[in-house]
């Protein structure tokens, strides 16, 4: 990344065509990483929250350095379905620096994603030269455009903002920095040539152990062939021809990697039962509304939110999927239109499909329909046709005439929109301050979202606001009465506050959806003793047992059920297996057992 000198002077690089490049100068990148990391400088105030944060970093405590046994466990050791161990690299060194203080983590998360806004700027110096015949201060305009409009925009908030998607920000970085080297080894030849992508690959091993999603990678390189470096052609028909055999073969290393790391991906979804496949048709409008989500946000980003809830069923002709079913046809057929004249939005569009393939579907694992972090490596295709417009406006405004006034109103336009999107995503920060002001954000945008309310009581029950907590658990249970997930947890929090046989009822609809669920049985079988009634206790408590015979709580509730029927000769049974298993509830459980042995 050789930096040039003044754009427009005579020593200004030339690509192969002659036509000037102008590089980068020096303070244009670093003027575009400080004005991304101010518009998200409101993350650096926030602090854990209870969306995976609690799970991946405060309970667990294998992470916590970069000693051999820590990274030892991040390559070993799958979390929440994700292999990630470069993400987590990152992570152990932060903790090395910071504890768990979060503002360290939000610091780098930052620093990450401004990084990744100053490589786009380089890429786009590049491929705008190319694509829009762009050379001196339009370029370099039209690059700022390109590298803010990606940065900036409020679909990066959920990747930059929390602390669980650093592997978003930084698979993101490595995305771009292994897209820059492949752009540098077209430009040479030789020794030189092979020493470029040999590095470009050497990010790619890093971008995917940092996030899977980014194996798409190599297509996204085909797309940029075609256009906008015309190694090859538009019509797909002579793609294959033998003067194209270099370019397959060089992309043959990328293709295993890709194929590698998805394999990965996947076999640990399915080991864990994390894989849903999805009917035809609710995977063709999940497809289709996850396209035109992220279109149509990236266009007016309105309305986002933590969460946008999985419905029971994806009916294509129901009628938010088939406006987006329509939208992306319409939006396919004008790409196709406009290939001749300009094929960047046909390139732009296919790789927003691409990328966004392995996340919306027929293979589903999560509560969400899409989110906002899935736009990450979608977002430079986007930026850059917008940097190419913002640089052809820039150009026509250096002119006279009617032309020039209309051109430079359009950049004042462009202007205004880049701050606007600043603006927004500095709002949109704020609402990952606390695991409270998240999902009051989330619920407040979409009130029907059961899974919000779910997770929001069940941290309100956790931190005694149990009231409030039950109430928003109970509405979970209304708005999805399918979900035998919203009924335990609502047994849970009846239990807790000593509404007894409410929690009974709850934990009986929810084993009435899902019979073998040990959770809803242990729960129903405990308060089943607490409310006298320890005969219809036990055989939920036997049931946990059979699943789970290693376990002591079951053993200890079982023994609690036979002391209540005055059983002794059952109850020492348990506690026989219970000394094993839990010496020191064995050791009160026996004191119970003697003091009931003696009242007799």
């Amino acid at each position: 990344m050789t930096l040039s000198a003044p754009p427009g002077s005579s020593d200004e690089p030339r690509n192969s065509t002659g036509a000037t490049v102008g590089r980068s100068v020096w303070y244009l990148p670093l003027a575009v990483g400080l004005v991304t990391f101010a518009a998200f400088a409101p993350a650096l105030r926030n602090g854990f929250v209870d969306w995976d944060d609690g799970y991946l970093y405060i309970s667990n405590p294998h992470w916590r350095g970069l000693g051999w046994s820590q990274i030892r466990w991040m390559f070993t050791t799958p979390l929440l379905e994700n292999y990630v161990p470069i993400a987590w690299l990152t992570l152990g060194f932060d903790y090395i620096l910071w504890g768990l203080r979060p503002v360290g983590y939000h610091l780098t998360n930052l620093l990450l994603h401004s990084g990744s806004a100053a490589l786009l700027y380089v890429i786009a110096t590049r491929l705008l030269a190319r694509a829009a015949g762009l050379t001196g201060w339009p370029l370099q305009a039209g690059a700022v455009a390109s590298a803010l409009f990606f940065s900036l925009h409020p679909l990066r908030v959920e990747s930059v903002a929390w602390i669980s998607e650093r592997r978003d920000v930084l698979s993101g970085i490595l995305f771009l920095a292994t897209i820059l080297l492949y752009l540098d080894s077209t430009e040479a030849s030789g020794s030189r040539q092979r020493r470029l992508l040999l590095a470009s690959l050497g990010t790619y091993v890093l971008a995917i152990g940092s996030k899977v999603l980014v194996v798409t990678l190599p297509l996204t390189l085909i797309l940029l062939d075609i256009y906008p470096l015309r190694r090859l052609p538009l019509d797909p028909r002579r793609w294959f021809e033998r003067s194209h055999r270099p370019l397959w073969l060089e992309k043959l290393s990328y293709f295993v990697l890709g194929a590698t790391g998805a394999a990965i991906a996947y076999t640990i979804l399915h080991r864990d039962g994390a894989v849903q496949i999805l009917p035809f048709g609710d995977a063709l409008g999940k497809f289709a509304f996850a396209l035109w989500f992220h279109f149509r946000t990236t266009v007016v980003p309105i309305g986002l939110s933590p969460l946008y809830e999985l419905p029971p069923r994806m009916d294509p002709l129901a009628a938010p999927f088939l406006v987006a079913g329509i939208g992306v046809i319409a939006v396919t057929v004008a790409a196709i239109l406009l290939v001749r004249t300009w094929p960047a939005v046909l390139i732009v569009w296919a790789h927003h499909i691409i990328v966004l393939a392995p996340v919306s579907g027929i293979a589903h694992a999560g509560f969400q329909l899409t989110a906002d972090r899935f736009s990450y490596l979608a977002g430079p295709g986007w930026a850059l046709l917008v940097g190419a417009g913002a640089g052809v406006l820039v150009r026509t405004a250096q002119g006279r005439g009617r032309e020039a006034i209309v051109a430079r109103g359009g950049a004042v336009i462009v202007a205004l929109w880049l701050f606007v999107l600043g603006y927004l995503s500095w709002q949109q920060t704020q609402i990952w301050r606390t695991t409270e002001t998240l999902w009051h954000a989330a619920i407040s945008e979409a009130p029907d979202c059961a899974k919000c309310h779910a997770t929001f009581g069940s941290w309100l029950m956790g931190h005694g606001q149990e009231m409030a907590g039950l109430e928003h658990l109970y509405q979970a249970s209304i708005l999805r009465p399918d979900r035998p997930m919203a009924y335990g947890l609502l047994g849970q929090a009846y239990a807790q506050v000593g509404r007894l046989p409410e929690a009974v009822a709850a934990y009986r609809q929810e084993l009435a959806l899902r019979p073998h669920m040990t959770e809803a049985q242990m729960g129903l079988g405990t308060v089943l003793i607490r409310i006298g009634r320890p005969a219809e206790a036990i055989p939920y408590l036997e049931a946990v047992i059979r699943l789970n015979p290693r376990a002591g709580v079951p053993h200890m509730a079982l023994a609690e059920a036979y002391l209540a029927l005055g059983d002794l000769d059952r109850a020492r049974a348990q506690h026989e297996m219970l000394r094993e298993l839990d010496p020191v509830e064995a050791a009160r459980l026996g004191n119970r057992i003697a003091a009931a042995t003696q009242s007799r």
